[in-house]
């Protein structure tokens, strides 16, 4: 017998592309939300930033915050 033909969204086997079961929180990267100073000199070390990066990173964010 013949597989029936999958031409509808729901004759899909969906649990080949379902990851979100293996996911648990520390598979997740968590800061905190909004941009400030703070963050960014956080986000800037992790990321090995040169300092004229970070100086630059800084002077952006304040523009923002003053907007």
């Amino acid at each position: 017998m013949a597989e029936k033909e999958k031409t509808e969204v729901k004759d899909i086997d969906h649990s080949l592309y379902d990851f979100r079961y293996e996911e648990s929180e520390k598979d997740f990267y968590r800061m905190e939300s909004g941009l400030t100073p703070d963050i960014v000199m956080k986000l800037s070390e992790e990321k090995g930033d040169p300092e004229w990066m970070r100086e630059f990173r800084l002077k952006v964010t304040g523009s923002i915050q003053s907007v």
